[in-house]
This record gives structure tokens, sequence and C-alpha cells, in this order.
């Protein structure tokens, strides 16, 4: 395939014109480095198609300093283009208009085509046909060959006076329309090149959405000139090449657009950036194609700033306000749409007292309730909406008889009836058969006059018309003769207490005496015994699991025989489980089983007092974990046993209040209020999605249902509170949640509102709108639900502390039992101060006296020493078991972190130490030399060390006493950086343990401390901008709504972003809770993701909303560690080769090895051989393209050098727009700035500032503003720390540089990454076979077999192909970078061998002659598993025949022709000559 034809295949035209394209010839001129395309079609495409194709083109074909320019001139064997001529010249006259913006005054003048274009301009516009050959050239180029003239009209009025006319009416209307109210302090922004006027305020859904909706605008309506209002979504302001650009997203209630507006003067600029999301703004301008967002856009002439109030707000004037207790944020699960903090807000603004919150199944949005009410004068109610069973209710009969199954009379019967309800809908239809000694032996079947029509519903489902049941008998007929015929038979149906319930409300309204029937019911058998076998439990479900004909389904005569050979078949299990008779039946039933098997229904559990705090963390840790079935499920015996100091309400349309006012007896409804604590009832509106079930009575008939319940609940002296089942803050939210309704759930499903066309209204009400809402009941009671018990039920609620006040740390002798440690601050003293003597002699330099007995007080006060014993622990035992661990985060500018072996980051200054502790000597500052002093030998060794940042850099000197070579250490990182300025922020110890011992690791904690006092830490998973945009799409598609503009898109996809949508957990953080406290006085506990086969409970909080409560761990897993080990247990089979022992006696001042960061001939190539200025492809963190761009910037030469680029590499903004700026000069403001001089890592901005003099508390509160990215975000405190800077001679360029960044890297984890990298990057000088062994086998996840084995021209060949693909994969990437070090590796001489049945290992790249044998892993579709299962079945017995490896191992019939065909097999015969078994068997 040619690259033409993979251009056509790869771009995805959806046009089949554009796909039959024909390439005639490509001219290059490699002066101008320019190709030009000579194609034809064999019919005209469209213009917009053309459009995409010709920008494709380009776009597909523009290499980089290869290929500046593509050109291309087009031809059609069939020329159609002239029918749709007008589309095209807009087309034309759109792409000259972006090369030459004078050329858009054609858009003011009419166009037509007859054999040539006609322009009809005005008298004073005849100089505009010098342009004309431009269109000309436009259209011959694109293949169309015509003319094109002016013709004067003299009626048109002039261009040039109407400009200044529309501008001086644009003036005068801008001036009237200037709002009343008072006025920000925020400039217009006005730009009058080209007014454009607009008659009123539109709404922008009236602006065209399309360009061909634009085009017909122009052609029918002129100019398009819009004035709009709109809130500002979002806004930036671009720095072009000679001009600046603002670019903001505004939206009204219905719609969104782009807005545009060139900025010529820095006060503009200065405007431009003031303007915030959320603002209010009116924009005056002329709509536009934007080729670059692909949508209309406004091109704004004025943009002026409008007070907030002027948008509506809602307000709630009621004397007494009411207070909301049933509300769902947006950590209810793909459901809610609104943040806490808005709610609150709303709340504290209408004056109310309290809010509840109640997300479904989880108190996901505690800690935010936590932090947004807290200081704020309204008081949280925490609560929650779970799925409620009583288990104990689950029953598979009724009516419990001692009568004997075997010689029972049964009549299975199913009922047609026009609704679900058994008090207002009617049956339409009995149908039923005897069975008797297991076989049928007698039918009845009648249909019933409802007398009243029957719904299109009910029709559709059971297929019954009017006109079935005319002359059909009336149920007081139908009844009395269904009754006689189930006389003396046990009653059997399939979903029983429906079918049955309508007999016995039936027999009620005829006042046929009362009669309890033994029943059965083959739904809940098939839910209790038959679980396991079925995903639904419906009749056609059950009928398929028991091989029973199912004809015509939701018809009666059909569904009852059906349900009655299902029946005969279940009778002979119960035979067998034991169960003779009929009262057998439920006591098989077993509740540890029954909570599996019945319907939920919702309740809402609300927090009373604080013991029912810690009792709701343990019911809700109980359904996400113990009782998990489809959902988390409370359990009658649960809430029992944890009820108090909860409140328990009835719920919303989904409760059991609700469902038996809707479809039961009034009885059943007061059995199911009794069991509440308060009764709840929403809006009429909360039930507007009934109206599709209940028919055209469904307004009186769900206000009737409301009145009920009020009725029975205040008969019952149940307090009844109105509420709102709140899922969005303002009514407009309502499409929001629309769009999730739609969305499938995650891990499949949908919402249970799905199926309805309508919604729920369901937004936060004020007073006077809940008042409004349920004036049907009058005033006086809807005043009383709605305002007086709202407050009675608050002041039966304490207030409640979300979370402890302190840390729950372990106790002292946490480890006393199991290891033996009876005081862990002991432990950690004689650990630390043994370490400081073997490294620092006896007696130890008052500098590390000083740093060790300052963090020690901090450790050992503040309770952190418990977390940093388990390090010690952690890391000890990797160590013991071959894994070196590296450290993450900040935990390295720890001493006592680096003196326990938890990390081998030293803190402090850099230093060369005695190892026999002789002699220590320190890079000193005149304030330390104040302090410490300074003896004349230690003087002169600070020659050595004033110039370097790292000990590593220092140069190799012996000690002046003992003559023994002097250790270096030491990287100058501030304690302040890891627990903060005080010493009292709970510390975040992260560890990087191999990815081959972290589970062990993980176990280890547990068995330390115990299951119940060891949690993973649990995350939550929102819906992000990608998921959200899909989402809407999706509403968008099964709604059919069309013509939407990307603007709306976005803004609706905005609005709906960071829903709850999963949870997760920590990929190693480990909570550890102490042995005396449980994880409920914290957080509550759930498996991640509902997973409840998941070995570890995760913590139902994020961390970070208790870290000041609890203990966590990051046991973390990396290749470092797992790759040094496999080096090292090379070195330790072959000590002789190599200058150490031990990985942490790997060298890592070697400058050979730093060459490879500067160079390419360390390794014996010249960079054109591997397309790179440096050797470092294959470097932990300095092999990607990004980094190693920045080491041929910079060009670092030792360790501190690296130590910066990693921090740089891993910062944001920190490198790009910034540092590589200044260091290149690119800033004409900051010349001459160094590489050594640019800021890498955050701790440096704190030992600058106060290098320049700065107080050290101001340079630890900038280092932290900095390294969170405030400067842009908070920009008034950044000019105060401006100024401050400022007065204290820090440079401009270093506070223009900091005021760029929005992440920084700690240096100690920079620090610990270099060391790793270091140590790696030493095999890859001195052994490069090995250090390519290591990384094939154990960092590389995809390869090329056939391309890697072929050698570095095939290598090379397949790189380019990548390289050259218009979109690549991950999986292309990853195979780019694999082949990268596999060039560089042929071209140093190895080679890669052919697979080998005999020779190749599963995964490892094996060392042969200084060459690496492919491993089996290595051909594709060929997994890990299989590898393994070959190997073993190898080693258990030698492979004799092609046939013996087929028939033993699982390679696929694909795999192993290709292993045929690449030779791994030459060894073996196709079949075996040897007789293995019998007689003759050698």
């Amino acid at each position: 395939m040619n690259k033409f034809d993979l251009f056509l295949k790869q771009s995805g035209f959806k046009d089949p014109k554009l796909l039959e394209a024909q390439l005639n010839n490509v001219v290059v001129d490699p002066k101008e480095k320019k190709w030009s395309f000579f194609i034809s079609f064999k019919e005209t495409p469209d213009a917009k198609s053309l459009e995409t194709f010709t920008s494709q083109l380009q776009l597909y074909f523009t290499i980089p300093n290869q290929v500046h320019k593509v050109a291309y001139k087009l031809h059609y064997e069939l020329q159609t283009w002239q029918n749709d001529a007008v589309s095209y010249f807009q087309w034309v006259l759109q792409t000259l208009s972006e090369e030459r913006g004078s050329l858009s005054v054609f858009k003011n003048f009419e166009v037509v085509y007859a054999d040539g274009f006609v322009v009809f301009v005005d008298d004073h516009s005849n100089h505009l046909n010098r342009y004309l050959p431009l269109f000309e050239e436009a259209f011959e180029r694109y293949g169309f060959h015509t003319t094109i003239r002016l013709e004067v009209t003299k009626t048109l009025p002039n261009v040039i006076e109407e400009i200044k006319l529309d501008e001086q009416k644009a003036i005068e209307k801008l001036k009237d329309s200037t709002p009343k109210e008072k006025v920000e302090p925020k400039k217009a922004l006005k730009n009058f090149k080209k007014v454009y006027k607009a008659d009123k305020i539109s709404p922008i859904t009236d602006i065209p959405k399309t360009n061909l909706d634009l085009d017909t605008y122009q052609n029918t309506q002129g100019v398009p000139a819009f004035s709009v209002e709109g809130s500002v979504l979002k806004t930036e302001v671009r720095q072009l090449k000679n001009i600046s650009l603002l670019q903001m997203t505004i939206a009204d209630q219905d719609d969104a657009i782009i807005v545009k507006q060139f900025l010529n003067k820095p006060e503009d600029i200065t405007t431009a950036e003031s303007y915030k999301e959320h603002d209010i703004v009116r924009v005056s301008g002329r709509a536009s194609f934007d080729t670059f967002a692909k949508d209309v856009v406004l091109i704004a002439n004025v943009i002026e700033f409008l007070e907030k109030t002027s948008k509506k707000e809602r307000k709630d004037t009621a004397k007494e306000k009411r207070i909301e207790f049933h509300l769902h944020t947006k950590m209810s699960n793909m459901d809610g749409i609104t943040d806490v903090s808005e709610y609150v807000d709303q709340a504290i603004k209408w004056g109310h007292k309290a809010i509840a919150f109640t997300d479904h199944d989880g108190l996901y949005a505690y800690p935010d309730i936590a932090k947004a009410t807290k200081g704020k004068p309204i008081k949280p109610i925490y609560g929650v909406e779970l799925n409620y069973i009583d288990e104990t209710a689950f029953k598979m009969a009724m009516g419990d008889q001692d009568i004997d199954l075997k010689t029972a009379t049964y009549v299975v019967f199913d009922l047609e009836t026009t609704g679900l309800s058994s008090q207002r809908d009617k049956i339409i239809e009995i149908s039923a058969v005897k069975v008797q000694n297991h076989q049928v032996t007698e039918q009845f079947s009648t249909f019933v006059n409802p007398e009243q029509k029957l719904s299109y519903f009910t029709t559709s489902l059971t297929t019954i018309t009017d006109e079935d049941l005319v002359g059909a008998p009336k149920i007081d007929e139908a009844l009395p003769k269904f009754l006689e015929f189930i006389k003396g038979a046990i009653l059997v149906a399939h979903n029983a207490s429906f079918d049955i319930g309508h007999i016995y409300a039936n027999m009620a309204r005829l006042s046929i005496p009362e009669e309890e029937f033994p029943v059965i019911d083959t739904l809940n058998i098939a839910r209790y015994y038959y679980r396991n076998e079925l995903k639904r439990y419906n009749l056609k479900a059950v009928a398929k699991l028991f091989k029973v004909k199912l004809e015509t389904h939701h018809r009666a005569v059909d569904d009852a025989l059906a349900t009655a050979n299902i029946f005969i078949l279940m009778l002979a299990d119960f035979y067998k489980r034991g169960i003779q008779k009929h009262s057998d039946i439920n006591k098989d039933i077993e509740l540890a089983n029954a909570w599996q098997c019945g319907f939920t229904t919702h309740l809402n559990l609300l927090v009373q007092t604080q013991v029912g705090y810690k009792n709701l963390f343990k019911i809700v840790s109980d359904t996400l974990t113990d009782h998990f079935f489809e959902g988390p499920r409370l359990l009658k015996s649960v809430l029992e046993k944890h009820r108090e100091g909860i409140l328990v309400g009835s719920g919303c349309s989904h409760g059991e209040v609700f469902e038996m006012a809707l479809n039961r007896s009034d009885e059943d409804l007061r059995r199911a209020v009794s069991f509440y604590d308060y009764i709840e009832v929403q809006p009429p509106v909360s039930y507007r999605h009934l109206r599709e079930d209940l028919g055209a009575d469904a307004d009186f008939i769900i206000e009737s249902l409301i009145k009920k319940i009020i009725r029975i609940a205040k008969e019952m002296n149940k307090l009844i509170i109105a509420t709102g089942d709140v899922h969005y803050l303002n009514e407009t939210g309502a499409i929001y949640r629309d769009i999730y309704i739609r969305t499938k759930l995650v891990g499949g499903g949908t919402h249970d509102l799905a199926r309805y066309e309508t919604a729920p209204l369901q937004y936060l009400m004020s007073t006077d709108e809940m008042l409004e809402a349920f004036k049907f009941l009058g005033n006086e009671l809807a005043y009383e639900i709605v305002v007086t018990n709202t407050n009675k039920l608050n002041n039966k609620i304490d207030s409640i502390q979300a979370f402890p006040k302190s840390l729950y740390s372990l106790r002292d002798n946490a480890f006393n039992d199991k290891l033996g440690i009876a005081s862990i601050k002991e432990e950690i003293y004689r650990l630390v101060y043994n370490k400081a003597h073997e490294l620092y002699g006896e007696k130890i330099h008052p500098m590390v006296e000083k740093r060790i007995e300052r963090e020690l007080k901090n450790i050992i006060e503040n309770e952190f020493g418990p977390i940093y014993y388990i390090s010690y622990l952690l890391t000890k035992n990797s160590n013991e078991a071959g894994y070196l661990v590296g450290s993450r985060g900040s935990v390295g500018s720890s001493l006592v972190a680096t003196l326990m072996g938890i990390t081998e980051v030293n803190p402090l200054k850099p230093h060369y130490r005695c190892p026999n502790g002789d002699f220590t000597v320190f890079k000193m500052s005149e304030e330390d030399i104040a302090q410490f002093g300074l003896t004349d030998l230690e003087k002169s060794f600070q020659v050595h060390l004033e110039n370097v940042a790292s000990g590593y850099d220092l140069s190799n000197q012996n000690c002046p006493h003992c003559g023994h070579v002097l250790h270096k250490d030491g990287h100058d990182i501030p304690f302040e950086t890891f627990l903060g300025f005080n010493g009292d922020k709970v510390p975040d110890i992260d560890l990087n343990f191999s990815g081959e011992y972290q589970s062990k690791a993980h176990e280890y904690v547990r068995e330390l401390l115990g299951e119940s006092h060891t949690f993973r830490a649990g995350t939550i998973q929102t819906v992000a901008e990608r998921n959200a945009f899909g989402y809407v799409k999706g509403y968008l598609e099964d709604k059919q709504i069309t013509g939407i503009r990307n603007a709306q898109v976005e803004r609706l996809a905005k609005n709906i972003e960071g829903v709850k949508r999963s949870s997760g957990q920590h990929p190693g953080g480990i909570v550890v809770v102490p042995s005396e406290k449980e994880i409920f006085d914290v957080t509550p506990i759930q498996y991640p993701a509902d997973d409840i086969q998941a070995g570890w409970k995760t913590t139902h909080f994020d961390y970070h909303s208790f870290e000041d409560n609890l203990l966590k761990l990051d046991i973390l897993g990396h290749d470092d560690p797992t790759m040094i080990r496999f080096l090292m247990d090379y070195v330790k089979a072959n000590p002789t080769e190599f200058p150490f022992k031990e990985a942490y006696e790997i060298p890592v001042d070697d400058p050979k090895v730093y060459a490879l960061f500067n160079n390419t001939s360390c390794i014996g190539l010249d960079p054109k051989d591997i397309q790179s200025e440096v050797a470092s492809f294959g470097i932990p963190e300095l092999g990607t393209n990004f980094v190693r761009q920045m080491l041929t910037d910079t060009k670092p030469t030792n360790f501190a050098g690296m130590v910066k680029i990693s921090g740089l590499s891993h910062g944001t903004d920190v490198w790009l727009k910034n540092a590589q700026d200044l260091i290149l000069n690119k800033k004409e403001e900051f010349q001459g700035i160094t590489f050594d001089q640019i800021i890498g890592c955050r701790d440096d901005i704190m030992v600058d500032l106060i290098n320049f003099g700065m107080d050290p508390l101001k340079s630890f509160e900038i280092m932290e503003f900095v390294r969170k990215g405030k400067p842009s975000k908070d920009k008034e405190k950044w000019k105060v720390y401006e100024e401050l800077m400022g007065r204290n001679g820090v440079p401009k360029w270093y506070i223009w540089s900091c005021s760029q960044i929005k992440y920084m890297f700690p240096k100690a984890h920079a620090t610990a990454y270099v060391l790793m990298a270091m140590r790696i990057a030493w095999f890859k000088v001195y052994k490069p076979i090995l250090f390519y062994s290591a990384y094939f086998s154990k960092r590389a996840d995809q390869f090329d077999y056939e391309t890697m084995v072929l050698g570095p021209n095939a290598i090379r060949n397949r790189i380019k192909e990548i390289e050259g693909l218009f979109n690549t994969t991950a999986k292309d990437e990853s195979v780019l970078t694999v082949l990268q070090i596999a060039l560089e590796m042929t071209l140093r001489g190895m080679k890669f061998l052919k697979v080998d049945i005999f020779k190749s290992e599963a995964v490892e790249f094996k060392i042969e002659d200084n060459h690496l044998r492919m491993p089996f892993v290595s051909v594709d579709g060929l997994g890990t598993q299989v590898a393994y299962d070959i190997v073993e079945n190898r080693n258990q017995k030698p492979f004799t025949t092609r046939e013996d490896v087929k028939g033993r191992t699982k390679i696929n019939k694909t795999v192993f022709e290709k292993m045929e065909a690449y030779g791994a097999f030459d060894d073996l015969n196709e079949e075996n000559d040897v007789i293995e078994q019998g007689l003759f068997a050698l």
C-alpha cells in the first residue's frame, strides 16, 4: 500500500467520493521543501468534503524539517460543482479570507452563478476587480474552471458609508444599553475596526449553528450581527505571533457559543485577563465560521461586564423557612448533579437553619459537607438513602398449612390487569389450570369486563383489546366462578403477591367473606433456589431454564399453563430437599440467603446523635461488603442492631410507603408506616414520571396518594414532612440529570427512570415554592408539613462532629506482642543514633546532631513515630529479600528516615565523612559557621565543597586522620518540605517496592496489625471531561437532537463533570488503625469498585479527607527495584566481573556514565545512527523524547544536574514556557541565565530565597504557594509575594519563573529517581548486554519480533514507518520505544537471536555469547501464561517432536505456524519415530 492510499485509509473520510481519489503525480521541490500533488476524482465532492480533504492532505504530508509546504491541483472526471456553485464560492472566499483578511469585504455582496460568477457591488467598489484573479487561481487549484466578474448595482448602499453609519449607531446603541446597575470596575473591550449592528439582545440559539446555516443567513438576511448576554464558562488570553487573542465561551439558559476578540493594546489584555468564570457579559459582534474551532463563533466588537445581579436569582421570602431533608449531591452515583457547596450556599442565602444530605448508597460527600459548612450559619444533617430489605418477610409460600404436597390439588393461575394497583386497577382476564398427581387436569379462563377503556400500554402489553372484552362477564360474576374453581386447592402463581393481592382486594370490594388461601410463589422459589443459574427471574427466563414452552407471554392462559409446567418440575426438586408439606416450604428458607432473594425498597437514614453517626458508618459498610448483592442492601436485622441514634424515613417514590399507597390496601400502608420514625411526601412534580402509567387521571391520583399517606400517617401519630428528593439545585438542572438517566451505568444496567419519557422534576425548592407545590392540601396542612414539621425534625437532631480532632496513631507498645518492641519511641531513638554513630563517628557533627534532635522532636511529639517504624520494617524486609526500595515524595527530606534506612536520600548539605568515623566536614554558609564553628582542617575542605549542589559530585578525597577514601553524600533538602514548617504535617511516606515484592509488603502490614486494622486507601472515580462529552453525545443521539453547536455540547458536558461513577483504590496506599480504635471512628469501608472478590477492603472516604486522623503507608510497585534485582542477580552469579558486591556500592559519580546524557560517542555511536544527541535510551525517567530534548538543551554533567532534569521533567510549566526559554535566551528581558541557576524542584525555591536573604518562614510560604501553581490562580496574593521578593533582591527573572509554574516535583523524589537511574546506567556503559537483557526482560511490554531479529536496518525502517503514522496508538508508542532501544543495541554489535523451543525462556531475554535470545512472550499472540507453560512442560520432559509440542502446550494454531516460520522448531521432527509405549518402547 503506497503512502497516498494509506492516507485515504487512515483519514476516515465518510464521503465515498473522497475515497475514490487517485494520485496522478507528485512534484517535489527540494529547495523550497515543497510537494505538489496532482489528484483526480471521479465525481466532484461537495465543498465541505473538499475542505476536509485538502486540510487533511496538508496535515498528513507536512513533515517537520522535510516538507514545509503541501500544494495541490485537483481534477474531476465528472464536473457537477456548478449545481451548487455559490456554496463553493463561499468556501473559496472563506479560505482566501483566512490568508488575506481584506478579501472578507466580498462577504458583504451578493453572488450568483451564470456560466461564471457575478458579484454585485456598489459603485464605490470597482477597485475590488484587482482581487478577482486570486479567486480564479484558487478555483483553478481546486479543479474548477470558471470566470468571475463584478457588476455594479446603483441601488446598493456605499459600503464605506454603511460601515461608518453602523459604527456610529453601534456606539450610540451601546451607550443606551449600558446597564443601569452599578458597574463593576471592569472595562469594556472595544474593537471598532469593523462594526456590525444588532438591533436587540438575542438569545444565543438565534445565531446560526453551522457553516451552511451561516451562509444561508448571510444570503437571506445580510450581515450576521448579534448582541447576546451570557455567563462566562471559560476564558483564555492567548499570545499569538504579533497579537493577543481573547477566547471565551459564554452561555445563556439554552445555548453556548465561543467568543473571540483580538487585543491590540496592553490595557485590553489586562481587561481581558480580568474576566472570570461566572461573570455575566454582553457581547456584540459578527458570527463567523471558525475553521480551527470547527464551529460558528462570535467575533466581538464589544464585550461588556454586567453585574451578577442581572442574572435572575430565586428568593425565599417566607418568614419561617423550611428545611430540606432529602437531597442528592454529585456523590450519588451517576445521578446527582450539584456540588455540596452550591447547595450550602443557596440554603444560607435563603436563611435555612439546616440542610440534610442523603446520597444514594454512600456517604462519599461527607468530607465535602463538613468542609462546606465549617464556620457557616447552617447545620449539616448527615444522612443516606439505601436499598432496604426485610429478609424475614421473604416467603416462597403464604397461608402456611399442613397440606401434603404429593396428594394436594393445585390451581396455577395468572391475571391480566389494567395496572399494578390492587386498589385502583381492574382485572381483565383470569386463567388457571388445575394440577393433580403432577398432571394438568382442568382449565379455567375468562375475560373480565373492567367497565372502562383499556390504555394503549395495557393493550400493547397483553394484546387484549376493548373488543375482546365486549360481552365478557364483570368481576362480580367472574370472580365467584373462579373462587369455586379453586376450592380446596393450593394456589400457585408467578409473583403470587401481585395476583393474590388483586383477588383479595376484589373479594373485599364484593363483600365476599374473607378467606386466607394457601399460596406458593414460583417467582420467589426461582429467586431462592435457582439464583445462581438465573440472571433474571421473569416467567420467560424461568421457563427457558426449565425448558418449558411459553407461547404468548403476558396472556393469562399461556402464562398459567407455562407456570404450571414449571411448578411441576419445581415440585420434584422440593421432594429431593425433603419438603413434604406446604408448611415446610418457608421452613427451608435460611435468613443467611434470604436477603439476596427479595425485592428492595428505598428508605432514608438520618444521623440524630454522635453515636448514630458511627452506627451509620457501620450500616453503610455492611451494605457495601457483607450484604452487597446486585448493589448494596440494608437488612432489617442490621438496621435494628445499629439503629441507636438514627432516624428512619420513608424515602421517595421507590420507598415502601409510597409503593403501598400506590398499589396496595390501606392496611398494608398502615403496616408500612408503622416502621418509620418520620414519613416523607414529595411535591406532585416529583412523581410526574408516573403519569405514563396512571393515565388521564394521573395528576388527581398522585395528589390523592399524597393525601392518603398524610391521612394514615396522622392517624398513627407519625411526623410527616415535605421533601424534594432533590437531585439538582435549580429547575434548569433537569436536563443534566436527564443525560445521566439516559446513560448506561458503570458495570451495566440502566437508571431506574430510563423507561420513562419524562423524568421527575427534583430541584431544591424555597419555602415559597414548596408551599405553592402543596397548596392542593390547603394552606394550613401545607404549612404544617413544609415548615412546622421540618423544623420539628431538625430540633430532634444534634450537631455532629464529622471527623475526630486528633490523629489516631498507634500506641507506643503496639509491637510489643508481635515483635517484642516495648516502646516504638525508644526503638526509633536506638536505630537513629546507632546509624548516626556508624556514619558520623562517636562524636556526631553538631549540624547532624541538631537536625536529628529537631526531627525527632517533631516526629515523636506529633505521634508520627509508628509510621516511621512500620516503614523501617517494610524496607528492612524488602532489602533482606534482595530488593532495594526507592523512596518517593518528600520522605527523603527527613534525615531520621535516612538513618532508619527508609530512604537512601541524605538530606543534609553536601559533605565528606570518613567510613571509620574519624572525620566529617560539611559545606557551610556564613550562618552555619557562626552557629557550628569551623576548624582550620574543615576550612581547608571548603574549596572542594563550595561549588557543588550534591555530595555525589564532590571530588575524591582521603581522610586527613586515617587516610581512608572519604564517603561523599548530602543533597541539601530542607526538612520543612516533608512535615511542614512547624513539623506537624501528617507524613505521607511513599516507598517504591519492586512490583514482584509489593504484594508481600502489603501482606506484611496486614500481618503486623491485623485485617480489621489495615485497609487500602480508597479513591472516588468521577466523570471526567472525556466521559462527560461522550455521555452528552449519546444523550443527543438518543433524543435525536441535532444542530447543537460544539460550545453547547461542551457546556452540557462541563455541567455533568465530577459526578461519582465508581470507586477504586490507591495503587499502594494502606491506612492503619490503632488496636484500641475502629475504622468506623473515622470512615466507613467497602470493596474497591464494589468488587466483592477483592482481597482488600478500602476506606469509603478518599484518604486526603481524613489524613489528619489516620496514618497511611504508600507501598507502591515500581520497575526500578525489579530491574536492579535482575542486574544484581547476575552480579552475584559472576562476582569477578564487577567492582562491587551490593547494589548500593554501584558508583554514581562515574564521568563515563554521565557522558550518556551529553553525547553518544560514549557508546561508540554517531547521533545520526540513533536519531538522538544523547544516549539515555532505556534509562528510567531519562530516555523519553521529551527528556532527551531537555538533556540536549542542557547537557548536565553531574548528579545535581540530573536531579534538576528530573525535577524539570516531572513539573508542569517548569521547563516548557519557563526554564527552557531562560537558558536558551528566548526571553529578551532575561538574558544569560544558566542551567545551574534555574529552578528545578520545589525545595530549590525555599533554599534559594533563604540564600537571597529572605525570612525562612516566608520562603517556605512562597515555595508552597508556587509549587501548587497558585500564582496564576490567586493573582492578588502573588502580587504581594512579588513585591516582597523584589524588596529582598530576588532577581526579576526568578520571580517571573515562579509565576509560570503550575506544579513542582520534590527534590527528594527526584534524587531518589536519579539514584536508581544512575545505578542502572552504569551497566549500560560497562555491561551493555546485561543492561539490554534487563530492560527487555523487566521493563518492555510490547515487542516486534520479526523486525527485531532482522537487525538494525529493518528496525530503523520500522521506526520510520511508525513515526510516519497519522494517528499512533498507545501500542505503537510502546513498540516505538522498544525499537529505539533495540536499534541502539544492534548498532553496538549485539543481536537478537530467534526464538528456540529448547533455548528460549518464557519472558527473559537470555544472554548467549553477547547476544540476546528472544523469549516466547516476544512472539505476537503468545501470552505470558502460555510462555510459562511451555517452559514448565519442557523442564518436566524435553520435547521430542513438533506434534509433542502441540500436544503438551497451549500454543494455538496461528502462533504455532508463526513459530514454525520463525524456525523455532528447526531441531524437531514432525512426528516421533521412537516407540515410547508398549513392548518395544525404548
